[in-house]
């Protein structure tokens, strides 16, 4: 795991995986005046859920439709569920990140599917809005899971588990697209795994594929058609230079960054960098004095 010093996200091919409001154990809980707009798609592990009450939002979902949600809409993003905000106005918008193990009645109910209608009409007084903000009060405190006594942790549980199967009946479900839903799980685990060395035979087992199908469903999905074993060098290649500029040795930035040997490692960085990976250091190092 890449730890405290991980980055927001990390760019995939033609989408990122946004880490930072995925943790396992963790609510997600914002109420904002605005959302970030992005330049590319990007993804969660966990649901995520908007409620606006004020403003309006144009976002993209799995990179085709265009939707726009405004005061009294609720916007529901399944896990995995490309999508980007195209603009967002000035408003009042709440939004939360649902860990897994809340989740997982409704996981196991929806099993294969994805919903069609990201955009769900509600009303400010509304049930969706009124099991959200009341799930939302209850989290903002403490948003950590750990920390919910038994009985808290069932209440909680029985909220999200009304909110969900409300949003279950009104939304239209239909089948997954195959490659793209069996992508980016994979493309997460390589995000997390960075400090880990495994070979694409290695993944292709994790996930019960074989190497030949995991490496042509990757190439299908990829921009440009990029090769899979290229784009986990160029993971594992931007997390050696976030090491480097933070100041670590190359021999730690080596042995975090999951590259099979230190010869391939120096490979690698300087066909990239144009320079060897001590190079690259010092000059980081120069600007950091500067």
């Amino acid at each position: 795991m890449w730890g405290e010093n991980m980055p927001k996200s990390v760019f995939l091919i033609n989408s990122y995986y946004e880490a930072y409001r995925d943790a396992p154990n963790e609510f997600f809980v914002r109420h904002l005046t605005s959302l970030n707009l992005a330049s590319r798609s990007h993804f969660h592990k966990n649901i995520e859920i908007i409620c606006i009450k004020e403003g309006c939002i144009e976002l993209e979902v799995e990179q085709k439709n265009t939707y726009t949600a405004c005061a009294g809409d609720l916007i529901f993003l399944d896990e995995w569920t490309l999508h980007k905000i195209l603009r967002c106005d000035e408003g009042d918008y709440l939004l939360m990140a649902i860990p897994n193990a809340y989740s997982k009645q409704f996981r196991e109910k929806r099993k294969n599917r994805t919903y069609t209608n990201f955009v769900l009409k509600d009303n400010l007084h509304g049930l969706l809005f009124a099991l959200t903000f009341s799930i939302y009060e209850y989290v903002r405190g403490d948003s950590s899971v750990s920390r919910h006594t038994e009985e808290e942790t069932y209440c909680l549980q029985q909220s999200i588990n009304a909110l969900l199967a409300e949003i279950y009946m009104r939304a239209g479900f239909t089948d997954k697209d195959r490659t793209v839903h069996e992508i980016l799980p994979i493309l997460a685990y390589i995000f997390d795994h960075t400090d880990t060395y495994f070979t694409i035979k290695d993944l292709a087992h994790r996930f019960g594929f074989t190497p030949r199908h995991l490496s042509g469903s990757f190439k299908e999905f990829a921009e440009n058609r990029t090769e899979l074993k290229d784009y986990i060098d160029t993971v594992r290649l931007e997390r050696a230079k976030t090491l480097l500029k933070q100041g670590e040795s190359v021999n730690d930035a080596f042995e975090q960054s999951g590259f099979g040997s230190l010869r391939s490692f120096h490979r690698i960085f300087q066909e990239s960098e144009g320079v060897t990976p001590g190079m690259y250091r010092k000059m980081h190092a120069n600007k950091t004095a500067q």
